[in-house]
């Protein structure tokens, strides 16, 4: 209990008195116990950090159904706003203007009269869905959404689908389907059925909820559809656990539903599934390649994106194949469509390179013309930026990991760096080729930086994902680590002792379960949102009003033994190198009390670590200030410990 007030204790304190990035606590910044080198003493970095980790720039554009206007997040010192234009016209017009970050385009109103946004408070991820009207007449509260996880289903007409949670008694809540009105602002539960967990609702063409994706026994996940929303659901699929299986959307009849899936299959299949006699027919599969995403033409995909190493489109109708001839010779394959106007006529074009800012492009069909709109960060044409490249790590037990590298600009075949594990979150998530705002700011800095698909890593196939299905509970995320540390120093030139792991969210975990299960390996760890207490994390508590049944399958449950000893705030004693740790006291996925209590675990073991807390920012940096603050305290921890740049000479 003593722990928990603390951590409250310290929060309270930097939220009333405003405070952005403090360090918690009089201690002394960690000092390296291996003094650097003269000849990397006084070393600058390239890039600014105000360039690099500043939003100066244009991004998450959209285009109204008609094709006729765009939409756009623009930042400006701390503030976001929201701007639209004509297309073809000249003058921008600012919507919405937010100073917390808080802030998203979703998507236009059917007719084009206003434009629906999304806002929380601070990082808190309770969303609030709004309205703004472009002629400036109204800004209003649509819907609050309460969780991350409550997207809209479908917006068509005058009318939005959305899930909600909606209070059914005391702490007790269902998760609905409301009907908005965008012009009245009116809703309306329309669906509380099936009685049961629900993870996604798909609504047809006509906006009817006719299948829905539930939580069945032993980890399964069900399909159920309908035929109309007065019939009865039926089952149309059971994913069992480590199956991918997805509902894309229904096809025009209402008769057939686009599945990804891989009951029989690694990679997952795209296929239309009969409603009526449960046949799939076949739309796309690849051995060897997850298809990302897709272009529809005429109510069936055109083209679909898959991935490995790195995206490679595939043309299912010869319609669009001039069209992909531009955008290939332009871009490679390194382009996703992001939006379109409903005649197909105007498309919206992310590209997303390794040496250059995202940037986004207009493409009218009509003209074979692109255009550009806008890049996410401006100022970095101005740089050399470090080329990507992927390379295949072999582990011990016969894997291959995909993993990706940056090194700096300029380093020569015989010269040695000292060298960063980037290590992703999820761990339901990859690392992929394209520009990487952390991956070059460390190379800047002149890391070398390697990015490791640890095993459980989703988008390189079921296997694959079924060989880490106990990351949560620990896995071999931190060995995967090593044998991508080992392949390094095999293959580059590694600084010797001047090796660090970091990472965000589960990567945070990943970095405090590798200093703790390998501490001869790093010479520091870099810890942002990350966990540190598997069993709290997953509450994973005893009920006080319990049986005695369900206390004893409590205790002895195998999950709750392998959480305890995988969590690293049982390890604190077994850490030897110095951490860099930074939290959002917002943060609604990892709660701050996870680092707080690790902090105060590993300084009383005799441990070193720099604590900083972000009173105004949730899960990760979303704060452009934070952002920036961060950095520059990132920036010298890691020249401290691993020899690299600053943006100011080293004293």
């Amino acid at each position: 209990m003593q722990k928990k007030l603390s951590s409250m204790t310290l929060i309270g304190l930097m939220s009333l008195l405003g405070l952005m990035g403090c360090a918690s606590g009089p201690f002394p910044p960690c000092r390296s116990v291996r003094p650097c080198p003269a000849s990397l003493d006084a070393q600058t970095a390239e890039i600014p950090i105000g360039t690099l980790m500043a939003n100066r720039g244009k991004s998450n554009y959209r285009i109204s159904r008609l094709g006729e206007r765009i939409a756009w997040l623009q930042v400006s010192g701390t503030s976001q706003a929201l701007f639209t234009r004509k297309i073809g016209g000249d003058r921008d017009r600012q919507l919405v203007e937010l100073d917390d970050g808080g802030l998203w385009p979703w998507s236009f109103a059917p007719d084009g009269r206003s434009l629906l946004y999304y806002v929380d408070n601070k990082g808190d991820e309770r969303f609030r869905l709004r309205q703004v009207f472009l002629d400036g007449s109204r800004d209003r509260e649509l819907l609050k959404m309460y969780s991350r996880v409550g997207y809209p289903i479908d917006i068509k007409g005058h009318f939005l689908l959305a899930p909600q949670w909606h209070q059914t008694g005391h702490k007790r809540w269902s998760r609905v389907v409301v009907r908005v009105d965008l012009r009245t602002g009116e809703h309306s539960i329309i669906e509380t059925t099936p009685k049961t967990k629900v993870i996604r609702w798909i609504a047809d063409r006509e906006q009817q909820i006719r299948a829905a994706m539930v939580h069945g026994k032993n980890k399964t996940r069900i399909l159920l559809a309908r035929d109309s929303v007065e019939s009865e659901w039926r089952v149309m699929r059971i994913w069992t656990k480590g199956e991918l299986g997805q509902p894309i959307r229904f096809s025009r009849d209402g008769k057939s539903m686009l599945l990804s899936e891989t009951s029989d299959t690694d990679q997952p299949r795209w296929g239309w599934l009969n409603l009526e006699n449960g046949i799939l027919r076949e739309v796309f599969y690849s051995p060897d390649r997850m298809p990302m995403t897709s272009v529809w033409l005429d109510g069936e995909p055109a083209a679909i994106a898959s991935e490995y190493a790195r995206r490679k489109w595939h043309i299912l109708n010869e319609a669009i194949k001039p069209d992909f001839k531009i955008l290939t010779e332009a871009f490679g394959h390194d382009f996703t469509v992001t939006g379109k106007s409903s005649n197909n006529n105007r498309w919206l074009i992310s590209v997303d390179k390794d040496l250059a800012s995202p940037r986004t492009f207009l493409y009218d069909r009509g003209e074979a013309r692109l255009k550009l709109l806008g890049t996410a960060i401006s100022g970095l044409e101005e740089y050399e930026l470090a080329p990507m490249r992927a390379v295949k790590i072999p582990t011990e037990d016969g894997l291959t990991l995909l993993a990706y590298l940056t090194q700096p600009t300029g380093l020569s075949d015989n010269e040695p760096s000292p060298l960063v594990l980037l290590v992703h979150g999820g761990p339901e998530s990859r690392d992929r080729w394209g520009f990487d705002r952390w991956a070059q700011f460390l190379a800047s800095r002149g890391y070398s930086v390697l990015q490791v698909n640890f095993r459980g890593s989703s988008g390189l196939g079921k296997a694959f994902a079924l060989a880490g299905s106990d990351n949560r509970l620990c896995g071999k995320t931190p060995q995967d680590l090593a044998s991508a540390l080992a392949w390094a120093k095999n293959n580059l030139k590694i600084l010797p002792n001047r090796v660090a792991v970091m990472g965000f969210s589960y990567g945070g975990y990943a970095t405090l379960a590798s200093l703790a299960q390998t501490p001869d390996l790093y010479a520091c760890g870099v810890d942002g949102f990350g966990m540190s207490n598997l069993i709290t994390h997953r509450k994973m508590t005893i009920d006080p009003q319990a049986s005695l049944k369900e206390v004893r399958h409590k205790v002895f449950d195998p999950r709750r033994k392998k959480a305890r000893k995988g969590s690293p705030i049982r390890m604190v004693e077994a850490i030897q190198a110095p951490i860099l740790i930074a939290h959002g006291s917002n943060d609604p996925r990892v709660k701050i009390d996870q680092s707080a209590d690790f902090v105060k675990e590993l300084r009383d073991a005799g441990g070193c670590v720099e604590y900083v807390v972000y009173p105004d920012e949730g899960h990760g940096f979303r704060r452009q200030a934070n952002r920036i603050d961060f950095a520059k305290r990132l920036e010298t921890f890691l020249a401290r410990h691993l020899c690299g740049r600053t943006e100011a000479s080293r004293p």
